[in-house]
Parts: C-alpha cells; structure tokens; sequence
C-alpha cells in the first residue's frame, strides 16, 4: 500500500477492514450484525443454544453466546455460522481471526446465505491469505459495485486512493466514492466525509488541487447525516478559514 497522509491511512484501515462497535454510526457499514441474524428468517427453526446464544449476547455474556453457537455449529446449524462468523469478524466474545470468520461466513454461504456470500467477499478482499484470493476478490468486488453494492463502491473508493492492490488514482477514487454517496446506508456518509477530506487537502498524483467549495459541500453532507468525524472535519475547516470570512457560529455548531 502507497503512502498517502496518516489520518486518510487511518480512515481507510477502519473503513475497509474493521466491523465497528454498534454505537460507532459514523463508520457504519452494511456488515450483518446479530441482531439482523437473529431477526432473519434463518433463525424460525434456530435450536435451543442458538437462541440461547443469542440471549446471552445481549446480555453482554459474549464468551458463553460464542460457547452456545459453537455447539449449534457442530451440527451444522446456518445461523449459528452465521454468528460465529461475526463473532470471530469483530473479536467479540472470542479473539479476532479474520481467517475463521472467512470460514464461518464460508460454510454459511455454501448453505445458500447470500449475505454470508457478500461478507466473505469483503473479508477476501480486505484481509487475503494470498494474491490469488485478493486478485479474485477484487474482481468480485468490481462486479458488486457495478451492480449497485454501496459498500463494494466505497471500499473500492478506499482501495484506490491508498493504492491498495491498484495503482494510487484520486479520480477513479472519487468516481466510486461518489456511486457510494448515491445509495440510502450509513456508508453513503463516509463517502462523503473521504470526498470532503480528498477536496480539502488535494492529492498529487494525479494531481487533485483542494477546492474549499466542494470540501464543505460534502463535509456539510456528512455532518448533516450526524458523521461524527465530518462534525469536527467541518468545524476545523471553518476554523481554519480566511480570518475575513470565519463563522464562529458555524465552528460552535
């Protein structure tokens, strides 16, 4: 991965590899969670320790939810791979391991789940165990974009503005990061908050001069979406304005 600044390097391994915490709505992703597994229609028929599972999880009692799905797992259970492939995804109840949660969401996906299919495709492209999975990954990556997939649209975005698995390209970043800012999910903020950051700071190859207007323009948007990080992103930029046109009002807000 090419350099670029430390704070876009930053937002881009949150954004493209790490599943947040529920209250983190400002780097939201369309990642299932186990509340939508629990809520999906895998679970009419769930068994008692996958229901206990769930219980237990939201209890906060994560190690003896992740005991109880491990249970459901050995016989074979959808969503208990399904759990156990978040679990394992975001270190919840259990130490990270993207390599388990991609052979969780594996098995679910050899099941019929087409949501497990998406998050193994994000997993391979985002934390590949060699080059052949990411060169397949980013081909699949390429068609869910093209097929309307937000989230596939903003992390390629990513992908291309660090440099990561392509050649460093600001306008082949803004074009995917724009098809992000188009879609209704949380991820349509977060594109806009890397577009406002991208205008505000500019970048040399290709060269990409700052352009104040269109930086607060999509800062404004993000922050209107309740972006935590494009709030404080809006508020330094007006802070850091012409001395002759700063609005304390706005900084304060």
């Amino acid at each position: 991965m090419k350099k670029y600044s430390l704070s876009v390097l930053l937002l881009f391994v949150t954004l493209l590899i790490a599943t947040p915490h529920a209250d983190a709505a400002s780097y939201a992703f369309d990642n299932f969670n186990l509340e939508e597994v629990k809520d999906s229609g895998d679970t009419q028929k769930a068994s008692k320790e996958v229901s206990e599972g769930f219980r237990l999880s939201k209890s906060g009692k994560q190690e003896q939810a992740f005991k109880m799905f491990t249970l459901a797992a050995k016989r074979n259970e959808l969503t208990a791979y399904m759990a156990l492939g978040i679990m394992h995804r975001e270190g919840r109840g259990t130490p990270e391991n993207l390599k388990l949660a991609k052979e969780n969401f594996q098995k679910a996906a050899a099941k019929g789940n087409p949501q497990a299919t998406k998050e193994l495709v994000l997993l391979r492209f985002a934390a590949p165990d060699d080059p052949e999975e990411f060169a397949a990954a980013r081909k699949q990556m390429e068609q869910l974009a093209s097929k309307g997939l937000a989230v596939a649209q903003l992390r390629l975005g990513l992908a291309h503005l660090a440099g990561y698995g392509y050649t460093a390209d600001a306008t082949k970043a803004i074009e995917y990061l724009t098809q992000a800012t188009k879609s209704t999910g949380s991820f349509k903020s977060d594109a806009a908050f890397v577009l406002g950051q991208l205008y505000r700071d500019g970048k040399l190859k290709p060269e990409l001069k700052p352009d104040p207007l269109s930086a607060e323009s999509w800062l404004k948007k993000a922050a209107e979406a309740k972006h935590l990080g494009a709030m404080r992103a809006l508020g330094e930029f007006y802070l850091a304005s012409n001395p002759a046109q700063q609005n304390y009002a706005k900084v304060r807000d």
